[in-house]
Parts: C-alpha cells; sequence; structure tokens
C-alpha cells in the first residue's frame, strides 16, 4: 500500500487528499472549473465525483505519478480502479478510470481492512435488516456475488463509507459457481451392513455445495448418495442383478435443514429408488437462501433406511434380513459473513 504522502505528482497527492478526507473546497481549488472524469459507465464533473466516491487505497504509481493503481469506494462498493490524470495549467483538468486492472489478492484485504477502518469498522445499525440509500432492504450480512473488471467478488450488504448502507466488497474473489464445500463424512464413504446376518451393505455420504442463484444471491445445494452391496460367498459385490420391482432396493429418510435459531427451515421425508443395476440410490434438493438469517446453518439426513435387494426373500418369502438402516449424516456450514 502507498500512503498519500509518498505519491509522486503533488496534484494527485491533493486530489487524493481531498477525497479521503471528503473535503469540498480542497477538491475544487485542485482541479480545473470545467473538471470532467470518465469512465466505462459514466462522465460528468466533480460534484458527481465525490458524490459517488469517497475514498481510494492505493497500490502502485507510475514513473511520473500521473497513472495510480488501487481499490475506490465507488457507492459505498470497494471497486479495483486504475485512474490516469490529465493536468492543465496547474490543476487536474480531467481523470479517465478503468476497473479493468487486477490486483494481488493480498492487497485487497490490506484494502478493504484500512478502508473498514477509515468507516469506524463495523459500527452501524443493529437491527437485522438493513436499508440501503436506494431503498434496497436486505438481512445484515447477506452475501451475494457481483462481476467488477475480469472477475467476480463477494459482496456483503451492510453498513460502508460514511454511514451508508450496500453491498461492501469484501474482496474475496467467488469466479466459481461453488463457494465452499461440505461432506459427511468428511472423506469416503459411510458403510452400514443389515443388523441379522452378513448379507446386506450401503455405501454412503452426504454433501452440500454453498454457490450462487447465477450471480446473486447465495444458495445451497444438498446431495446424497448411497449404493447397496450383496454378500456372495467370499466377497461384497454391488447389486449387479436384474431384479423385479419388488426386489428393487430403496431409501427412505429425512432431510432437515436447521437455521442458526434452531428452528426448521425445510425438512422432508425422502424415498429413492434405485432404478437399474447398480441401483444406486441418489436425492438432490436445492435451498434459496436469499432472505435467511445470516449464522450457522445444520443439514442432517437422518432415519435412513434401506430395503429389497438380492437377499429380500428365502424360500420365497420376505424375511425382512435385508434391511439396513443407515448412520446419520450431519454438516454445518456458515451463510452471509
Amino acid at each position: 500500500m502507498i500512503t498519500t504522502e509518498k505519491l509522486k505528482h503533488p496534484l494527485v497527492r491533493d486530489f487524493v487528499t481531498a477525497l479521503n478526507t471528503q473535503d469540498p473546497a480542497m477538491f475544487a481549488a485542485v482541479v480545473t472549473e470545467n473538471f470532467q472524469y470518465d469512465d466505462e459507465e459514466e462522465q460528468a464533473g466533480g460534484d458527481v465525483f465525490l458524490a459517488t466516491r469517497a475514498a481510494i487505497v492505493i497500490n502502485d504509481q507510475n514513473t511520473d505519478g500521473l497513472t495510480i493503481t488501487g481499490i475506490a469506494l465507488r457507492h459505498d462498493t470497494a471497486t479495483p480502479v486504475r485512474w490516469a490524470f490529465i493536468p492543465r495549467d496547474g490543476k487536474i483538468a480531467r481523470l479517465a478510470i478503468s476497473d479493468s486492472v487486477d490486483l494481488p489478492d493480498s492487497f485487497w484485504d490490506e484494502a478493504v481492512a484500512e478502508l473498514e477502518q477509515r468507516q469506524g469498522g463495523d459500527a452501524g445499525p443493529d437491527s437485522a435488516r438493513l436499508t440501503g440509500m436506494n431503498g434496497a432492504t436486505h438481512l445484515r450480512g447477506a452475501l451475494r456475488r457481483e462481476g467488477l473488471g475480469s472477475h467476480r467478488y463477494v459482496m456483503r450488504w451492510g453498513p460502508g463509507a460514511l454511514g451508508g448502507v450496500d453491498w461492501i466488497n469484501t474482496g474475496e474473489k467467488a469466479d466459481d459457481d461453488v463457494y465452499r464445500s461440505f461432506r459427511s463424512p468428511s472423506s469416503g464413504d459411510h458403510d452400514d451392513r443389515a443388523a441379522v446376518g452378513k448379507i446386506s451393505s450401503v455405501s454412503s455420504h452426504l454433501e452440500l455445495k454453498l454457490g450462487w442463484d447465477g450471480d446473486d444471491y447465495q444458495k445451497a445445494t444438498a446431495a446424497f448418495w448411497s449404493k447397496p452391496y450383496r454378500w456372495e460367498s467370499v466377497a461384497w459385490l454391488p447389486e449387479n442383478l436384474r431384479m423385479s420391482d419388488e426386489f428393487v432396493p430403496a431409501l427412505t429418510g429425512t432431510l432437515t435443514l436447521t437455521g442458526p435459531d434452531g428452528s426448521v427451515v425445510s425438512t422432508e421425508k425422502i424415498t429413492a429408488s434405485g432404478g437399474m443395476p447398480p441401483y444406486l440410490m441418489t436425492i438432490t434438493r436445492e435451498f434459496s437462501l436469499r432472505d435467511q438469517p445470516t449464522g450457522t446453518y445444520t443439514l442432517t439426513f437422518t432415519d435412513a433406511l434401506k430395503t429389497g435387494g438380492a437377499h429380500t426373500r428365502t424360500a420365497g418369502q420376505r424375511t425382512g434380513r435385508d434391511e439396513v438402516r443407515l448412520k446419520d449424516h450431519r454438516i454445518t456450514f456458515t451463510v452471509g459473513g
């Protein structure tokens, strides 16, 4: 990070100082009367510039000091920028702005921390829902992602520059559709056997992918996978024999999502059929998190029971010996931040 005092060009130094201190008189003194700036979205004068931008943290400058790169707060959103200043008659006459600049991840962390310190940290309203200057209301700490330059970044809803509420860039890149991945067990599978006799077993795992609904809010996708096996003489083999409908393995269980306060967000009794050999039994569910409180959530798949299979009947009579009760699966994850 380059401090204001180390900027090479005095006009750029005064311009940055005026912006960071939000001093209109100092800003007017360093720019020409017809000062103009332009970027990919707008072209306007000094009044609009100060109204929409609150601060900049600088990463680099060129040899003559008339071009700087860094992270600027625009409408309370941290944005990567390259500013090229054009002086005339001892003042800044024009400023060209581009957000097509890649900045080191380490600088993002440093810059965001610096901007938050200037804004008084996370100080702001204490209510769960916060309303921004444009009237938009979201849950405090809600996350979404937004494209900036050549990357997409995680944005957090909350107090920003000068106490305003808006989407604040956390500096964390979110180019991938999957933000976080979770698994139960953490590796491999749970292996469960029939309670009576060495005749049948099931391998299973539960996965959760925390991601994005397009370029919008967070969503969670849960997937449960299970595969039945049968004991044949000396080895466990997949259920690879073609069976009539009454013998096809099936799985039942309860999938439950619980919120930070312990309330049940969703619960559903699941039934999955094996279909065709090797009779994989899977389920997938999506949970929208747009209006859910931030905090720690718990996903469970419980009371799972596998029925059916090659050893379901003995001498033409149903024995129930082929039932396999599965271990419970549990995943905890955090929504928002």
